[in-house]
């Protein structure tokens, strides 16, 4: 689900790189506004961004870093490797400045 507003958020934030903002506008782009949650795998994100898994790690600790974006594990009985639940840190109903 796009979410229009986590878009037009995604692209007016400043002071990241262009490779973080590209995965931000990504992650943006799979934004459940009814949940908040932005929950594509990496491998999703290494796609849109044409890079690799590896890229996607890397710029995630930017945003993380930045205050942009929080997550946490998702928690299973299996030992599998799932992916995170990751918000961004911003209040959808406000109005952007």
């Amino acid at each position: 689900m796009m979410s229009k507003k986590a878009i037009d958020w995604a692209l007016s934030v400043k002071k990241i790189s262009w490779q973080s903002k590209m995965l931000l506008v990504a992650l943006a782009a799979h934004h459940d506004e009814e949940t908040g949650l932005c929950t594509p795998s990496r491998s999703q994100l290494a796609e849109m961004c044409n890079a690799k898994k590896s890229w996607v790690q890397f710029y995630f600790k930017e945003l993380f870093a930045a205050g942009l974006m929080r997550s946490e594990p998702v928690s299973s009985d299996t030992s599998q490797n799932l992916p995170s639940r990751r918000w961004f840190n911003f209040d959808i109903s406000e109005p952007l400045s």
